[in-house]
């Protein structure tokens, strides 16, 4: 049976994307402190878990790998969208180069911090001794070389699911509905990744928003990402979605290039900016949901 026009076009227009990045915590369940803990602290053995961190404390170029891991996956989420399969996401073509570009950036920046904690680790293990005294046990640690293959970078891509791909010889009628089912599961993952988008603009819009009150709170990063964001929405809008591009551009216009500094001087300004983000926000209704006000705090 052969796709539906609309799912071909989808087909055309992006791929699957998956990336698994490997990151050791250096912490490990020590069973005889949680004995220790649980007899002299609570009333049964059951109370609590002790998990040492295996350097004694601070490790910088640990904590500097550890940030490198979490960037590299914030990357791959801003510039993909959701789907329904664990771990993989839907990359649409139009924003591949960016994509690849972003994430050879980030796997650069984890690979040298890599290689930074992996020179510091024997002096790490050594100062660890010290640091934990009673609690150390040499056993805890491997050596450098294992230490290396509990982390990797890897990224994989893949075709978006077809109704064509079934190859199987079944009976017609249990064929198409095996194609039906494929084609119905991509036009929802689909219609999510969209909804998705929508909701990113409008978080991000919502955001600025609400930081314009007093403008206390605004910052030229905060307005520098409204931008960012805008820009990647255009390449997101895998369904060439005509109110997204619209509502996309007017942030561009309205809200992507403003002065700090003048929208904390000139309430008029920050009065007028507002209006804009209302309106942009009200163009979305139907197809953004705001996030639920917290209610106010008693007594307050």
């Amino acid at each position: 049976m052969t796709t539906t026009k609309k799912s071909t076009s989808i087909l055309g227009r992006a791929m699957l994307v998956n990336v698994w990045i490997g990151l050791w915590s250096a912490r490990k369940h020590d069973a005889e402190v949680t004995d220790k803990v649980n007899t002299e602290m609570a009333k049964n053995d059951r109370a609590g878990r002790y998990h040492k961190r295996l350097f004694g404390g601070d490790a910088p170029s640990h904590s500097m790998l550890v940030n490198a891991t979490q960037v590299a996956r914030v990357t791959h989420y801003k510039h993909t969208l959701p789907w329904e399969d664990a771990g993989w996401r839907l990359l649409p073509t139009a924003n591949y180069f960016e994509y690849v570009e972003a994430m050879r950036t980030v796997q650069t920046r984890y690979e040298t911090a890599l290689e930074k904690f992996l020179r510091d680790y024997p002096t790490l293990v050594r100062t660890a001794e010290e640091r934990l005294g009673q609690m150390y046990k040499r056993s805890d640690y491997p050596t450098t070389s294992q230490v290396r293959t509990k982390f990797h970078f890897t990224i994989q891509y893949g075709p978006v699911p077809s109704g064509d791909d079934f190859r199987v010889t079944l009976p017609k009628e249990q064929l198409k509905a095996m194609t039906r089912g494929v084609e119905d599961r991509v036009k929802q993952a689909v219609a999510d990744a969209m909804g998705d988008v929508w909701q990113r603009l409008g978080d991000t819009v919502t955001d600025l928003r609400t930081k314009l009150g007093d403008g206390k709170y605004l910052r030229p990063t905060m307005i520098a990402r409204v931008g960012e964001m805008a820009e990647i929405i255009g390449r997101l809008n895998l369904t060439g979605d005509a109110k997204l591009e619209k509502a996309r551009k007017q942030v561009l216009l309205d809200l992507s290039t403003l002065d700090v500094e003048s929208l904390r001087d000139d309430e008029k300004f920050r009065k007028d900016t507002a209006r804009k983000a209302d309106a942009i926000l009200a163009s979305m209704k139907g197809v953004y949901t705001p996030p639920k006000k917290k209610p106010a705090k008693k007594g307050a």
